[in-house]
């Protein structure tokens, strides 16, 4: 299994790149480390993440920051969907 960032991650990584090197690039290194480690438990357990929805959509939290990872599991690989910051007032649970 591998993980893939689909096309709607966009957004939601250039708002992650831009809040470590801009807003609070002193935490910069650690949250890639740990979007790096969400990416390895999702390879070694694809359904470690809660269930958001109907359509399998799962939500991984990136430990000791505020974003976390939307993702389905296909055949053959995760699929990331969105990067979401929990600060803002979006609902994932309805997304």
């Amino acid at each position: 299994m591998r993980v893939v960032y689909l096309q709607s991650t966009a957004r939601g990584l250039v708002w992650f790149q831009k809040y470590y090197t801009t807003i609070f690039p002193e935490g910069g290194r650690l949250a890639r480390e740990q979007l790096k480690q969400a990416e390895l438990h999702l390879v070694d357990n694809p359904m470690i993440g809660r269930s958001i929805n109907e359509q399998s959509l799962r939500l991984v939290r990136l430990t000791r920051t505020p974003f976390s990872l939307v993702y389905r599991v296909a055949a053959d690989r995760i699929e990331i969907i969105d990067v979401i910051d929990h600060r803002s007032d979006l609902d994932v649970a309805n997304k």
